[in-house]
Order: structure tokens, then C-alpha cells, then sequence
């Protein structure tokens, strides 16, 4: 198992001196902002072990990491606020509101964090079945990185009325692990399929949206949100089998999947609360799915002899109505 030891664990919180430097600042014409907080943070993890575990664990990496705990700041009119972290250059997000008018609003947020993976998770050992290298596959470099960013826009039309629109992005990248493992065999020993599956990620997806809310009568809260999605992923998953039982390659396989849709979502709500200890809630939601997926696979027999190529393409539509 793994046996993490934390050698150093601290941080520095200067509130108490930006709380000072805050009421100077507020006093000042020059900055224009207030209330500011940094929070450094330093570690250093000596793990003695399987490294790999350790990481998928955790989610960061052993040795030495450096960032900000917290970082926020308001300016002196308190129409900008910004709050955010950067733990390691691989944990990071943010999030800044802008006060546009006193009907509009700004909000930009988003979070960036790497996930790694153990090679294999499984309690064999791979010597045994004439493996070594194939078995962990670089954990130091089995990682994929995830990235979120919304723009999100407000204004109130009245008092009874709003709305909104917004962008949002996510974005994948990198290589990761499946749950899928490939055979190992030798004789006396366990058929085993240990050898994880490992992909990798290149991939994004962009959704449009916008929101109009109203009240009817101070009482019924109406809502309508139509959003758009367009999703495109290039994945190349690759695993390897080892049946001959000497070591050597069985078969290497290769899927080339490319994961391809838009969405068309049309969400209306109606809720209200009839008396105080009633509450009604109704909706609708119209979805229109366009999947353009397609998977290739590559799948010699041999390392030596040819290999097979399909190209199935998923291209179909679905319309759903939900109440």
C-alpha cells in the first residue's frame, strides 16, 4: 500500500496585514481596491511506494508544490470582486464579478485541474508473467488535464423580469486510464486482464445558452432556457495483450474514436408555493440530439501480420419530449 509521509505543510495568511493595508488602500485614490487577501502555500510530499496510487490519489504530485491557497480582492466601489486559487501550476480557478449597471451583472468563472492515473491498480505482480515496463505504463506521465470557463450575463428588465446569456466551455486533454484491461497469461499463474487500457484526449465542447425569468401575479415563478451545444473528441485508445504466455506481444489494439454531437435543449419551468407548507413545481423539456460519432479500430492479430480497419459511424437523431 502506499505509505505517504507530508514533510512540510504551511501556509502564510496575511489578513491580519492586508486588513491594515485594505483601509489604506481604501483611502487612497491611487489602488481603488480593498480588502485584499493572498494566502501562499508551499508542500512537499515524500512518498515511499507505489507513486502512481499516490497521485491518482491525491491529485497531485509528489516532492515539491508551491501556489496560492486563496486570492480575493473587491475594488473600493464594490462593482468588481475577484476570488480565486492557484494550489500548483495543475489546480487552479477564479471567479470575477463585474457589477456592469445596477440591472446588469458579469459573472467569468472557471477551474483548471489535472487528474492523474496509477498504471494499474491491480495487486499482481507483472515479473511473473514475463512483464515489467507494460505493466505501470509511466505513471509520471499519465495524467489528463480538465478546463471549465462560463461567461455569464445578467440584467433585470424590470422588477419582475430578467434575463440572461451565457457561454460555457469544457475541454479535456491528455491521456487516461480506462477501467478496461487487457489479458496476461503464463502458465501456473492466474489469466489476468491487468494491463489497463489508456486513452488519449483531445477534446472540447461550446454551449450557448440564454434564460428569461418572470414573476406572474408576486406569486408564479415562470423560466424559459434554450441552450445549444456543439461536443467534438479525437480519442486514440490503445491496449495491449499478452495470451502467448512468454512475454511476448499477443495483439495490439487500437481504437480511433472521434465523439461528435450537438444538443438543442428547450427548458420551461413553473413553480409557486401554494400555501406555506405546499410547494408546486412543473416543467417541460424539449431535447434534439444530433450524434456524429464515429469509432475505427485498429486490430492486427500479430505484431507481423496485417491489420483490420473499420468505420462505423454512429450518425443518428433523436427528439425527446419531456414533462
Amino acid at each position: 500500500s502506499t505509505i505517504a509521509i507530508l514533510l512540510i505543510s504551511f501556509g502564510f495568511c496575511f489578513d491580519a496585514a492586508t486588513d491594515a493595508l485594505a483601509a489604506e488602500q481604501s483611502a487612497s485614490s491611487v489602488s481603488g481596491w480593498k480588502d485584499i487577501v493572498v494566502t501562499p502555500v508551499f508542500n512537499w510530499f515524500n512518498v515511499k511506494g507505489d507513486k502512481g496510487r499516490f497521485r491518482q490519489d491525491s491529485r497531485v504530485k509528489d516532492g515539491f508544490s508551491a501556489g496560492l491557497e486563496e486570492v480575493s480582492a473587491t475594488t473600493t466601489d464594490e462593482k468588481v470582486s475577484f476570488e480565486g486559487y492557484a494550489i500548483s501550476e495543475t489546480d487552479s480557478g477564479h471567479t470575477l464579478k463585474v457589477k456592469l449597471s445596477e440591472s446588469e451583472d458579469l459573472k467569468i468563472s472557471g477551474k483548471y485541474f489535472r487528474q492523474y492515473y496509477d498504471g494499474s491498480n491491480e495487486p499482481w505482480n507483472p515479473s511473473l508473467y514475463l512483464l515489467v515496463e507494460q505493466a505501470d505504463w509511466e505513471d509520471e506521465d499519465l495524467y489528463a488535464d480538465r478546463l471549465r470557463e462560463t461567461i455569464d450575463y445578467r440584467k433585470e428588465i424590470d422588477e419582475i423580469s430578467s434575463i440572461g446569456f451565457g457561454y460555457d466551455l469544457w475541454g479535456r486533454f491528455g491521456r487516461e486510464k480506462r477501467l478496461v484491461g487487457e489479458q496476461s497469461t503464463r502458465a501456473g499463474q492466474l489469466a489476468r486482464r491487468s494491463i489497463p487500457m489508456r486513452a488519449y484526449l483531445d477534446g472540447l465542447s461550446h454551449t450557448f445558452y440564454g434564460e428569461y425569468q418572470r414573476t406572474f401575479n408576486k406569486k408564479y415563478n415562470f423560466k424559459l432556457r434554450p441552450s445549444f451545444e456543439i461536443y467534438q473528441d479525437k480519442q486514440d485508445v490503445n491496449f495491449y495483450r499478452y495470451a502467448a504466455g512468454n512475454g511476448t506481444l499477443s495483439q495490439a489494439r487500437t481504437f480511433l474514436d472521434s465523439p461528435k454531437f450537438i444538443d438543442f435543449n428547450t427548458a420551461v419551468t413553473l413553480d409557486t408555493f401554494v400555501n406555506d407548507d405546499t410547494y408546486f413545481f412543473t416543467g417541460y423539456l424539449f431535447n434534439y440530439l444530433k450524434n456524429e460519432s464515429v469509432r475505427s479500430e485498429v486490430r492486427p492479430e500479430g505484431p507481423s501480420l496485417a491489420s483490420s480497419f473499420t468505420d462505423p459511424n454512429v450518425d443518428n437523431e433523436r427528439i425527446s419530449n419531456t414533462g
